[in-house]
C-alpha cells in the first residue's frame, strides 16, 4: 500500500472515530493522527459546512456596513466620559428589574442572594465619592489613585462575598433536606441566610464599614497616588 497522502481523497474523508492504517499497519486512533491529516479533514469538513466563498461573502458584507456606520466611535478621553454617566444612568433600569423578578416568591431566590445582588448598588454608588476624593487630593481619576481605588473594589468583592456564601448555605440546606426525607427524618429547617434578610444585611454593613475606614486613610497618613492598598496584600 502507498503512503497517505495529506492531500489525497482518503485523507480529507477520514472517519474521526475510525483508525488510522498506514503501510506498517495500524497507528491508533485519529487523535494519534499526523496533524497534516487531521488538518486536511478537519478543513475539508468546515468547507462541506460553509462554502469558501459564503465566507468571502459574509466578510464582504460586514466590511462594507462597519464603514458605513453612521456614528462615529472615534472620539475623545472627554467624550467618552461625557457618554459615560447617561449610560450609567440607562444601566440602572434593567439591573432592578432584574432584582425585583429575582426576589418574586415563585423564584425561592435565598434572601441572602437578593442582598448579594443588591450590595453591588452600593459598591456602583460608593465610588462616586471615592472618585471625587482621587480628583480633589490626587487630580486623578479613580482608577489611577491605587489606594482608593483598591478600597472601592473591595465593595464588590463584598458582593462576591455575600452572594456566594448566601448560596453555599442555600445548596446545603437543601441538600441536608433530602437527606432527611431518604432517612425518614423531620424534615431540617433551611439556614436563616435562605428565609431572612437580615444576617446578610448585618453582614454587609459591617464589611462596608471597615472598607469606609480603609478609604480614610489617604485623608489620615496622605498615601501617594500608587501606594499599594493594604500594603499589596
Amino acid at each position: 500500500h502507498a503512503p497517505v497522502s495529506a492531500f489525497s481523497s482518503r485523507a480529507l474523508h477520514i472517519n474521526p472515530n475510525s483508525e488510522c492504517r498506514r503501510r506498517r499497519g495500524n497507528i491508533g486512533r485519529f487523535d494519534e493522527a499526523p496533524q497534516t491529516i487531521k488538518r486536511a479533514y478537519s478543513t475539508k469538513r468546515f468547507s462541506s459546512i460553509l462554502p469558501i466563498e459564503s465566507i468571502h461573502s459574509i466578510s464582504s458584507v460586514i466590511s462594507d456596513v462597519s464603514t458605513s456606520f453612521p456614528i462615529n466611535l472615534d472620539i475623545t478621553r472627554d467624550e467618552a466620559e461625557a457618554l459615560a454617566g447617561p449610560f450609567f444612568g440607562l444601566s440602572l433600569f434593567p439591573y432592578l428589574a432584574f432584582l425585583y423578578l429575582l426576589d418574586v416568591p415563585e423564584n425561592d431566590t435565598p434572601k441572602g442572594v437578593t442582598v448579594g445582588f443588591a450590595t453591588c448598588l452600593l459598591f456602583v454608588f460608593l465610588t462616586i465619592p471615592a472618585a471625587i476624593g482621587a480628583q480633589v487630593m490626587y487630580g486623578v481619576s479613580l482608577a489611577d489613585s491605587d489606594w482608593l481605588h483598591g478600597s472601592a473594589e473591595s465593595l464588590l468583592t463584598v458582593t462576591n462575598l455575600v452572594t456566594v456564601v448566601s448560596f453555599r448555605q442555600a445548596l446545603a440546606g437543601k441538600d441536608e433536606q433530602l437527606k432527611m426525607v431518604e432517612s425518614g427524618n423531620s424534615i431540617a429547617a433551611m439556614p436563616l441566610s435562605a428565609t431572612s434578610y437580615d444576617p446578610m444585611v448585618k453582614l454587609v454593613t459591617g464589611l462596608t464599614a471597615l472598607a469606609g475606614l480603609t478609604a480614610l486613610v489617604p485623608i489620615v497618613l496622605g498615601p501617594e497616588i500608587h501606594t499599594p492598598y493594604l500594603g499589596g496584600l
